[in-house]
């Protein structure tokens, strides 16, 4: 590891509490600090929801699928946008009504208080099992790049994260986001994509050097295509972090366009990644463990310090699970 990747990683972290700090001027109402008032306009609510999938499991996940089966890898992360656009398109208006916080204050309003909290405790198990895994994952990616115990790791990575989301609430959230996505953005569509072409002679060449099965969206099969949406479209439909931000938009035209245009940026960033994936199998075919896929032809491409940021991304999905915890405990309202 180069000095310039620990001073990229530094300033990277030294951002993400600066924004912290500034959340805390900004978040004067609860409303501000919970849904940042109400008032993202198009790019930022499109941005923020893009942020919630675009995280360690979705570029990891659809790099492996491509180095293991090609096109119909891109139903996982596909999946994910599909389900947040869905509840855009029939859900929202629904619920918009209810000038909501929270999917526990929905439960309130139609049932009663005790299914209230019974929803907010069980959400809040759920997310806070998953932010132990966040926190782990952080902690491996410092220890392996510091060579620091990983406890430490842990205490360092997750304590960075907490400390900006409990801080600065929504807003700081949204800003990271922003963040995340314009960095993973240029770095995929920009650099990585266009480098991994290169690096096996363009696409022509890929189609020649692959089976045609890696070339067909249905090969994974009907049954397991039907489990992704299953489970990942209708999952998302229910996420108190997809809701969350779907409350930050300034109107009901602002969240549903929002929201249109995560379903086409899933598409396109999960075949971005499947065919980064594939031109891997070409590059770096004799990968043993394929979740390492990404990294290492991150290695294989990008330059000196962006490697390490790129991994860092996966601290998203962290920020999502502490904000199930905030807005599900938000019980006062």
């Amino acid at each position: 590891m180069t000095w310039i990747d620990m001073m990229i990683i530094i300033i990277y972290f030294a951002i993400l509490v600066v924004v912290g700090i500034i959340g805390t001027i900004k978040a004067k109402t609860s409303e501000i600090y919970i849904l940042a008032g109400r008032n993202l306009g198009v790019f930022m609510l499109f941005g923020c929801l893009t942020a919630v999938f675009l995280g360690g499991s979705s570029t990891i996940g659809s790099a492996q699928l491509g180095y293991e089966i090609g096109f119909s890898g891109v139903w996982f992360v596909f999946s994910m946008g599909l389900g947040i656009t869905l509840f855009g398109i029939f859900l929202l208006k629904k619920v918009t009504g209810y000038k909501l916080m929270t999917i526990s204050e929905l439960l309130g309003k139609l049932f009663n208080v005790e299914s209230k909290l019974i929803g907010a405790v069980i959400a809040a198990i759920y997310a806070l099992m998953v932010s132990v895994t966040q926190v782990i994952a952080i902690g491996a990616l410092l220890s392996a790049i510091f060579d620091w115990n990983l406890v430490f790791s842990m205490l360092i990575g997750g304590g960075v994260v907490f400390f900006y989301t409990i801080l600065g609430g929504m807003w700081s959230v949204s800003m990271t986001d922003i963040i995340q996505f314009l960095i993973m953005t240029a770095g995929i569509f920009l650099i990585m994509l266009p480098t991994s072409l290169s690096k096996v002679g363009g696409f022509a060449e890929l189609t020649a050097q692959l089976p045609s099965s890696y070339f067909d969206f249905s090969a994974i099969g009907f049954k397991e295509i039907i489990q992704y949406l299953l489970t990942f479209t209708l999952g998302m439909m229910v996420g108190q972090d997809i809701w969350q931000r779907y409350f930050t938009a300034k109107n009901l035209k602002t969240a549903r366009t929002g929201g249109i245009l995560v379903g086409v940026y899933s598409l396109l960033y999960s075949l971005a990644m499947v065919i980064i994936g594939m031109c891997a199998l070409i590059v770096l075919p004799s990968i043993e463990n394929t979740q390492n896929v990404f990294t290492s032809m991150a290695f294989e491409t990008l330059p000196t310090g962006l490697r390490h940021r790129f991994c860092c991304c996966g601290s998203s999905y962290y920020v999502n699970c502490i904000w199930y915890i905030i807005g599900f405990f938000n019980l006062n309202n």
